[in-house]
């Protein structure tokens, strides 16, 4: 459906601590919201959105490459200073744009968890995106938020892939749910199993149905 490669994509581009990593990840991340517009469109927004972050992400792999083969004052140093605070600064409203996308799609397969979720982490993210712009005020006391601005971060960076990773779990294409599975061995595995396919089946059908209302109401 896309979520895997997302979960890819993203762990790679939010983890790369090397440029080019970023950009590997934010062009997966780019192709699995593609493929994830197919089911909700919101994810539109989201390949947009990973698509400046592809752009952003290649032209600090550029300079980083000059900057190893040219030595690093081949390029002005407040030129990279401004580049590196635009790309965190997007990379924070690329991540708002993939959250709310998946709370439309979670809304609409009813998985209130995964809608809250994407709210809750939404607020970590926008709370450090205003605490990175006040850390660049100039200051003497701002270099103390140095430390929080990072624990901040990876709250957000985990928080993000567990919500990812639930989506991968719980929001599943149909075509998935309908794979030949075996049998287990065990009764209760497969009363758990068909239990999951009917609340499955069940979301599927008002899935198909609002999308249907969608339809007559253009």
């Amino acid at each position: 459906m896309g979520f895997g490669l997302l979960f890819i994509g993203y762990f790679a581009a939010s983890m790369g601590f090397v440029s080019v990593l970023r950009l590997l990840g934010y062009m997966l991340t780019t192709y699995s919201a593609k493929k994830l517009k197919q089911y909700n469109t919101a994810f539109g927004y989201f390949e947009i959105a990973s698509g400046v972050m592809v752009v952003v992400s290649f032209v600090t792999t550029v300079l980083d490459l000059l900057g190893l083969l040219m030595g690093e004052g081949f390029v002005n140093e407040s030129v990279i200073t401004v580049i590196r605070h635009a790309e965190v600064l997007l990379a924070c409203a690329c991540n708002i744009v993939m959250l709310w996308s998946i709370r439309s799609i979670a809304i609409d397969t009813e998985e209130k968890k995964i809608s809250f979720g994407a709210v809750r982490n939404s607020v970590f993210v926008m709370i450090y995106a205003v605490a990175y712009l006040v850390s660049l005020l100039p200051f003497e006391f701002m270099k103390y938020l140095s430390l929080p601005l990072i624990i901040v971060q990876l709250v957000w960076i985990i928080f993000n892939l567990v919500l990812i990773f639930s989506c991968y779990a719980k929001i599943c294409d149909e075509s998935d749910v309908n794979m030949e599975r075996k049998p287990s061995r065990f009764a209760f595995v497969n009363e758990m199993r068909a239990q999951s396919d009917a609340r499955q089946k069940e979301k599927e059908e008002k899935w198909a149905e609002r999308a249907e209302q969608r339809k007559k109401r253009k």
